[in-house]
């Protein structure tokens, strides 16, 4: 296979942003709760819809990260 230099570099930085998602993700899937405080924080959200969302956002950025990393849904990993 002929791989470009652009190409390598570019599979670089999706491996490298992926591992950050897949990081900040897990970071946050371990303590929920203070996920949670966190969003609540910011005082834009109820709390209600925030530890929902505490609890499914974390999730979703490690998905993104691995659909990233494995190219798998890669445009769908790109967009969220």
């Amino acid at each position: 296979m002929d791989f470009s230099r652009r190409s390598i570099a570019w599979r670089t930085v999706d491996l490298i942003i992926g591992g950050v998602f897949i990081y900040a993700g897990a970071i946050k899937a371990l303590d929920p709760v203070r996920f949670a405080n966190d969003i609540d924080n910011y005082k834009i959200l109820p709390w209600a819809i925030g530890v929902r969302l505490a609890f499914y956002l974390p999730w979703l950025e490690i998905l993104c990260g691995l659909a990233l990393i494995a190219r798998h849904l890669y445009l769908g990993g790109l967009s969220i």
